[in-house]
């Protein structure tokens, strides 16, 4: 998926599920594509998942909302 956009639209269910996605150590969202992206996170869940997975995006040259 990232390797053909831009921009990614989540939703997950809970704070694991976000860090697999992110996190993943086969795959995740964050391999694949060189460059700016930006990361659409629809779901609710912890503040703390949040922040940890912004940081790990800008870790990355990408982006979270």
């Amino acid at each position: 998926v990232t390797a053909a956009s831009d921009v990614i639209i989540t939703v997950v269910t809970d704070d694991a599920a976000m860090r697999d996605i992110y996190r993943g150590r086969q795959d995740n969202l964050l391999k694949g594509k060189p460059g700016r992206r930006v990361f659409i996170n629809c779901a609710t869940l912890s503040p703390k998942i949040h922040i940890e997975i912004e940081k790990l995006a800008a870790e990355h040259r990408a982006a979270t909302l």
